[in-house]
C-alpha cells in the first residue's frame, strides 16, 4: 500500500504528509536502541573515557637514506614545508608541497629533520609501503615491505 503515483504536485506532497503521520500513529515513532551505561562508546564530551587510543604507526615507513635525501633537500628549499607522497591510480607521486597546499586529512611524518606527507586520498594504497631513494637512478621509489 503505497502512495498513488499520478497525483499533481501539491495534492502529492499534502498526501505524503497524511501518510507519514499516519503510519507514525498506527506503528510509533521510531526510536534509537538503548545502549547500556557499561557500553559507553563515547569518548567525547558528557560521560568518562573509555580505555585511550593506541598511537598509530605512521602510513609509511622511509628508509634511512631516502630520510638523509629528504632532510637535505628540505634544507635548501626553505619554503617547501615537506615532500607530499600520493597515488593516483597508476603510479606514484612524490613531490614538494608548501604549507597552504597541505590538506587537514593529509598525514604529517617527521623523522630526523625529513617532512613527509602522506596524501589523504593515498592511504589505502600506501599503508605498509617504505620510501626508499634510490642512488642509480637518483629518484625515489615506492616499496612494498610486505613482500
Amino acid at each position: 500500500p503505497g502512495l498513488p503515483t499520478k497525483i499533481s504536485g501539491m495534492a502529492t506532497r499534502v498526501l505524503q504528509l497524511l501518510w507519514r503521520s499516519f503510519t507514525v500513529r498506527r506503528f510509533g515513532p521510531l526510536k534509537r536502541p538503548c545502549i547500556p551505561r557499561s557500553h559507553n562508546i563515547s569518548t567525547g564530551s558528557g560521560g568518562k573515557a573509555t580505555k585511550p587510543r593506541r598511537e598509530l604507526p605512521p602510513t609509511i615507513n622511509m628508509t634511512a637514506q631516502a630520510t638523509d635525501v629528504v632532510s637535505k633537500l628540505l634544507a635548501k628549499n626553505g619554503s617547501v614545508a615537506g615532500v607530499k607522497v600520493g597515488f593516483d591510480g597508476i603510479t606514484y607521486t612524490v613531490k614538494y608541497v608548501k604549507e597552504e597546499e597541505i590538506h587537514a586529512l593529509d598525514e604529517r611524518i617527521e623523522k630526523d629533520g625529513a617532512v613527509v606527507i602522506v596524501d589523504w586520498k593515498a592511504f589505502g594504497a600506501l599503508v605498509g609501503k617504505t620510501l626508499a631513494f634510490s642512488e642509480e637512478s637518483g629518484k625515489f621509489t615506492i616499496e612494498d615491505s610486505r613482500e
